[in-house]
Formats: structure tokens, C-alpha cells, sequence
């Protein structure tokens, strides 16, 4: 980390980097850095600086570089999202990792060091200093003001495998206008509004515990690992159903009830005034709470949207603006899917507020409840997923309800839809292209599925992984044994695609 903080980024963006990846003295000498670190499991400085300023004298960035390229290759094997099992040396520093989701210690090195998961899903030149390598150094100041890290607890943990394909059910649940509480008034001089559903005991009056009990055994039966619900679905009454429900259902036996986190959409669940537009994660099987989301961005309804969206009652002022204690950190869960995080509607593209230190840690998957008309392609949903895939390799989920569908009696027959699933879908990053996964419900208790060779399926995001295929550095360490590796392609034993 210390390395890391001293290579300036200049000799990446001159293009010195490019010149020290041709040169095969360069990659000899990383390549027995990672040995050495490998074999014994600690790093003797004054050998590692001896291999890195041998014969030459390389002094400075340079030789900075080329030690950073051999640490590299000896963490590449504690990334728990590369099936490598074999940890040479470094079995405590997979401990570590996996009680703390910290290669580092914090106590001696502030920030934090973490195993890449993500990687952008178009090709690039290597023109940044974070491409090279397959960590992550997240600096201490983004983890005191804008993040919220935690890893998930192993009893919580689906225990997904680096790539595996992984099943998204994403339902409506509110239906129409009448089961959302709307109220507006003034500040200031500045015209408001809420969002939150009914009570669970008001939603039409009838049962809606039935409608989560239909909701969750339609995901079960469907083989969905993930549920994603709307924004403005969620209050404390609505939470503590859900979880009830959830956890009434549920069966230890993962062939009976697969469905094992649930993102319970969002809304005021603090109760605070004004309240935060909160999003909640559960664990579908024992019901705790495993991350929360609070909005981090007010959304503001203009004229014309309060015209087409049918928003009831008419509102005597506008435009209005969300009455909402916005949220200040991005809360980010560590764990065997990957490095995923909640947004919540303007969230997604109000990205100024998250996005660089987003980037800093590597998300690999965002799920984004909305509010919103109907999803359609090339809209701003669409739009935003596709630059964040792009961009970092970030798959996204994006679910919506059929309430303003329903006000505004969208066509049955047209192309718009309930929700989106978008992420990269060329592993190797040799070309550009994104998988592109779209869906329609047209019940509030149904789920939107997508059509695949004239099937009706459920959409699906790849659990993290890292491939060598992703750095251009052709010598990679020997193994734990003194056997040289198998070469780049075949080190990541992953399914083609």
C-alpha cells in the first residue's frame, strides 16, 4: 500500500509503464519477487529492493513498479474470487482477509487493500494505474466519509462460485396508486412531497402477507438466488412483515426455497422527519439485516411528470421536491457475489456523490430499486447501467413497480418493462459488449421475466471473478511447489462462454 501510494500515476498516463510491461528483465524480476513472497509468506524488504535495483540500479518509479508487479502476482493467489486454492505461504493472509475483508491492517496501514472483483467490460488501453493491478488500495479519507465497508457474516453467506451464473427475481409488488400514500406541503417556500406504500394491514385490506407469501414462493419455484423489490415499497410495518414472512417460508434446504437475500425495495423506514428513503437487504432464511441504503440524491417532480405519471391527488405547487434526509455514505457488502452495493432511483445517475469512490473499491454488482415510469431501452435507466458496466464492470439491477404504468395505462403490447439487468458479457474483455436482460411483469405479485430461446426466464448476473487474461503481464509466479504455473489463459479455470 505504501508502494502503491508512491508510483505516481504520470508514468502511466506517458505511457513509462507500457515500456517497463515489454521489457522481459522487468517481468523476470517481478516474477521472482512473487516467488519469493509466495514461498515464505512475508515480504524481506531488503532482498525484494535487492531483485528490483539489480545489475541496472533502477531507482525510483521504475523500481517501484516492478516490485508492486511481483507483490501483485503473490496476492493474486489469496483472491478468494479466483479458484486458485493452493495459498503458498499466505494462508494467514487469507485468514485475514476473510475475518476482516482486509488484506491489510488497518491499525498499521489506514485505508483499506482489497482483492479485485471487477474489471471495466470494454477493452482499454492500460492508461490508469488501478488497471494494472488486481487489488484495490481504497484511501483512508473515502472510507471515513463516503463508505460503509462490511463483509457479510459466513452464516449469511450464499457461498456463490467466482462466475457462477445467479438466478435475479425482480417483482412489481404495488400495483397501482391506492396502495401508495402520497402527501405534499411546503418548507421555506420550496413545494414537497412523500412516498410511502399503506400500512401492511391497509394495502386494499386484503392479506398482504398472502401477496409476500405468493411473491416469495413464485422466486422459489422459479429458482431465483435474489429478490429485488421497488422503491416506495417499504415502511417499518412493511419491513417487519417482510421479515416475518421471509423467514415463516423459508426452508433450510436450499432445493426447497433457493431464494436466499431479498433487497425489500425502500422507503421511510426510520420514521424520521423528514425521513430517509431507505433500502433494506435481508436474509430471506434467518431475517437479519445484512446492509441498508439510505438515498443519497432528492428527486424533484416537474410539471410534466406530475401530468403523465397521474400522480393523485393534483399537488396546488410545483416543480416538487422529495422530502428526504438524504444519506451520506455508500454501504458496500463484501462477499461471495462480489463487492455489491443498493442505490436508490436519482441515485444511479447522480453519480458525483459515489462514483469515484465506487470505483476505489471495486463494485461488482449495484441493485437499484425505483420509482419511475415504465423502464424502456436507451432511457435513462438503461443508460446509466450500460456507462457503470462499461466503465467498471459493475453488473446492475434495476426493478421497478407497475404504479405509474398502471396511472398512465401503458400499451399492453408495447416494449416497456418492470425491470433491467445489465453487466458485462465478454469475460476476457477482448471486445466491447454488455448483456442486456430485460423484463416484464404485469401483476403486482408476478416477476418479470425475460424471453431466451422463446423461453420465459429469469435474468441472471455473474457472481465476481478475476481473470489473468485482464493484465498484460505474460510471467506470472511460480506456485507454492517451485512448479512453474500453467500459462495465462488456462489460470483461471473458468466455463468459456
Amino acid at each position: 500500500m505504501q508502494l502503491y501510494d508512491l508510483l505516481p500515476e504520470d508514468v502511466f498516463l506517458h505511457g513509462d509503464a507500457m515500456e517497463w510491461l515489454a521489457d522481459p528483465d522487468a517481468r523476470r524480476r517481478a516474477a521472482r519477487i512473487g516467488d519469493e513472497v509466495l514461498a515464505h509468506g512475508l515480504a524481506d524488504h531488503q532482498l525484494l529492493a535487492g531483485i528490483a535495483a539489480e545489475n541496472h540500479g533502477w531507482l525510483g518509479a521504475r523500481g517501484i513498479f516492478v516490485l508492486l508487479r511481483g507483490l501483485d502476482d503473490a496476492l493474486w493467489y489469496v483472491n478468494p474470487f479466483n479458484p486458485i486454492i493452493d495459498r503458498g505461504g499466505l494462508d494467514w493472509l487469507s485468514t485475514r482477509y476473510l475475518t476482516t475483508g482486509r488484506l491489510n491492517d488497518d491499525q498499521q496501514i489506514p485505508g483499506a487493500l482489497l482483492p479485485r472483483c471487477a474489471f471495466p467490460g470494454e477493452p482499454r488501453g492500460r492508461g490508469h494505474k488501478a488497471d494494472h493491478f488486481a487489488v484495490h488500495r481504497v484511501p483512508p479519507e473515502y472510507l471515513r466519509a463516503k463508505l460503509n465497508y462490511a463483509r457479510v457474516g459466513n452464516e449469511n453467506d450464499p457461498c456463490f462460485l467466482p462466475e457462477q451464473e445467479v438466478k435475479i427475481a425482480c417483482a412489481p409488488f404495488l400495483r397501482d396508486f391506492a396502495e401508495l400514500r402520497i402527501t405534499y406541503g411546503h418548507n421555506n417556500g420550496v413545494a414537497k412531497y412523500r412516498l410511502a406504500p399503506m400500512d401492511a394491514a391497509e394495502i386494499n385490506g386484503r392479506g398482504i402477507r398472502e401477496r409476500m407469501a405468493c411473491v416469495l414462493r413464485k422466486m422459489d419455484r422459479a429458482g431465483a438466488q435474489i429478490g429485488v423489490l421497488p422503491e416506495g415499497c417499504l415502511s417499518k410495518d412493511m419491513l417487519e412483515t417482510w421479515r416475518d414472512v421471509a423467514t415463516g417460508t423459508a426452508s433450510k434446504d436450499s432445493s426447497v426455497t433457493p431464494l436466499r437475500w431479498l433487497i425489500l425495495g425502500s422507503g421511510p423506514v426510520d420514521g424520521g422527519d423528514p425521513p430517509h428513503n431507505r433500502a433494506v437487504l435481508i436474509d430471506r432464511r434467518l431475517g437479519d439485516t445484512l446492509l441498508i441504503h439510505d438515498k443519497l440524491e432528492r428527486f424533484t417532480l416537474d410539471q410534466e411528470q406530475v401530468r403523465t405519471w397521474k400522480l393523485p391527488p393534483p399537488p396546488a405547487a410545483l416543480p416538487l421536491l422529495e422530502d428526504i434526509s438524504c444519506g451520506s455514505k455508500l454501504s458496500v457488502l463484501e462477499s461471495s457475489l462480489g463487492r455489491l452495493a443498493i442505490l436508490i432511483c436519482q441515485d444511479l445517475t447522480a453519480v458525483s456523490g459515489w462514483e469515484r469512490e465506487g470505483a476505489s473499491i471495486g463494485l461488482s454488482h449495484l441493485f437499484v430499486p425505483v420509482f419511475s415510469k415504465p423502464i424502456r431501452r436507451y432511457r435513462w435507466e438503461h443508460n446509466a447501467a450500460a456507462d457503470l458496466a462499461n466503465h467498471h464492470g459493475t453488473w446492475v439491477v434495476v426493478s421497478n413497480s407497475l404504479t405509474v404504468a398502471n396511472a398512465m395505462a401503458a400499451p399492453p403490447r408495447a416494449r416497456w418493462y418492470t425491470c433491467l439487468v445489465l453487466g458485462p458479457n465478454n469475460a476476457s474483455r477482448e471486445f466491447y459488449a454488455l448483456k442486456e436482460q430485460f423484463g416484464r411483469a404485469t401483476n403486482a405479485h408476478e416477476l418479470a421475466f425475460t424471453t431466451k430461446a422463446r423461453r420465459r426466464v429469469l435474468p441472471t448476473v455473474h457472481a465476481a471473478a478475476v481473470r489473468a487474461a485482464w493484465f498484460t503481464w505474460a510471467e506470472k509466479p511460480a506456485d507454492a511447489s517451485g512448479r512453474s504455473t500453467p500459462p495465462q489463459a488456462s489460470r483461471y479455470d473458468s466455463a468459456s462462454e
